[in-house]
């Protein structure tokens, strides 16, 4: 039996904020992760004088929760911005070619922009430009990544923009993922303006005065840790079990969850805080339906590799924060780099420059079953004909994250919605996390908050 009136089953960053937010309300909880370490997708490791970020590395500004959330842990004075300049890059061709500034997501938002986006061909400007002048779409049905490029700025810039920048960044296929649940931002911009590249184009100057100056993007001085290490310390340690596995959940309130451990624990309340596949399965014999449901939400893999070089070996000088590699460039196999020395402060010595490389994901899907020496052979290979580094690495290390990144594909907003009526029909349990209604680290966050205030009440 427990104690405890809610149960917080799982321990990454959307767990431990709604862990925090009980207890800041005085309410009794215990958080349950079969890990030995909180923090799920959130690891930094500290090698010699290098800070490696094995995850997430970034708080995005314009969701505040996460930066909220550091100020009010008192870790204001830790956080950091992006060092200058931001530029990010796209491969064509086996080159680099800068984002220009003036761009969203990659869309040129002024003429200026448009003409200097090299990574694309002068026939896919004039089919881009057209954006301008091409009637909205005039249902309001979800559609992938892929379809809204294609349809909106031709077909170049769904292999040269939505598919290395937009699903990338999920590790998905653009095919597939719903660009209502995923870039709402755009969605809206068409249906506002009938031009997403206007609705851009005509943001508020003054709005933005603040990120152009810092950039949108924060970490903190240890790396991201440091947070989930803050949100771990300020809850007391009889509240944590971790180290074991809830296996499934029985009753209507008080609920019985079942633990690995063999132990039975009662609350009033339950809330899920596990990745779909996880959360599917310890709801499978309380609620056959909705497990059905939550499972079918699918998950992509990924391998982080890091990689340190001596300053001195590499002639072209990396100035800004990285590059993707398009899936239709031919010979390359990594779908990202992020030039950690050049985009946040302290992360390595002077000496040396630290680059986080990406492979896998729907592009490579069987990836994470090479050895680590075949990922790190992989990733040196694209970094030599890429930027022409032809010297050993000095630190090599291998981060794998299998089935870590939640795929939100087509209609996934109505599958949400089925999934929140099943639960009503639960009272007392809440499903959060990054698989239902957003995959970064503030949605997370606000998702967390406002969960363990809800079981508070």
């Amino acid at each position: 039996m427990s104690s405890a009136s809610v149960a917080v089953i799982g321990g990454g960053i959307s767990g431990l904020t709604a862990a925090y937010q009980l207890h800041k309300e005085g309410t009794s909880f215990v958080l349950i992760e079969k890990s030995d370490r909180l923090g799920g997708l959130i690891f930094t490791e500290q090698v010699g004088d290098f800070t490696i970020d094995a995850g997430p590395d970034s708080l995005l500004i314009q969701k505040p929760a996460a930066i909220e959330l550091c100020v009010e842990l008192g870790l204001h004075n830790q956080l950091v911005s992006t060092l200058q300049p931001r530029t990010a890059y796209i491969v064509r061709n086996g080159k680099l070619h800068p984002i220009p500034q003036g761009s969203v997501f990659g869309i040129p938002t002024n003429l200026e922009a448009l003409l200097a986006s090299h990574y694309l061909s002068p026939q896919a400007k004039i089919r881009m430009a057209q954006d301008l002048v091409l009637p909205p779409k005039t249902d309001e049905s979800d559609e992938s990544v892929a379809s809204f490029f294609r349809r909106r700025f031709g077909k170049e810039t769904v292999d040269y923009l939505a598919s290395p920048l937009l699903a990338g960044i999920h590790a998905g296929n653009v095919e597939q993922l719903s660009m209502h649940a995923l870039f709402p931002r755009l969605v809206e911009a068409e249906r506002r303006q009938g031009s997403v590249m206007r609705a851009f184009r005509n943001r508020p100057t003054g709005s933005t005065s603040t990120t152009s100056t810092h950039g949108l993007f924060r970490s903190l001085t240890g790396g991201l840790q440091t947070l989930t290490t803050a949100l771990t310390q300020s809850l007391p340690n009889s509240v944590v079990k971790s180290g074991v596995e809830a296996t499934s959940i029985s009753g209507s309130g008080p609920f019985s969850v079942t633990l690995s451990s063999g132990e039975n624990l009662s609350f009033d309340k339950v809330i899920f805080a596990t990745p779909a596949y996880a959360t599917s399965a310890i709801v499978q014999s309380l609620a056959p339906e909705l497990s059905n449901l939550i499972s079918s939400i699918p998950y992509t893999s990924i391998a982080t590799v890091a990689i340190a070089y001596p300053r001195s070996s590499i002639d072209q000088l990396l100035n800004g924060t990285g590059f993707v590699v398009p899936e239709i460039e031919p010979d390359l196999s990594i779908a990202a780099c992020t030039w950690i020395s050049s985009k946040w402060p302290g992360r390595s010595p002077e000496s040396h420059v630290l680059l986080r490389s990406f492979v896998g994901g729907s592009r490579a899907p069987q990836a994470l079953s090479q050895s680590d020496q075949t990922l790190i052979t992989t990733v040196q290979h694209d970094l030599r004909s890429l930027l022409d580094i032809r010297v050993p690495a000095s630190l090599a290390r291998v981060y794998r994250w299998p089935r870590a990144n939640p795929q939100p594909h087509v209609g996934h907003l109505e599958l949400v919605a089925q999934i929140d009526r099943h639960l009503s029909t639960y009272p007392g349990l809440q499903i959060i996390g990054a698989a239902l209604r957003g995959v970064g680290i503030p949605d997370c966050i606000a998702a967390g908050r406002a969960a363990g205030h809800a079981a508070a009440q």
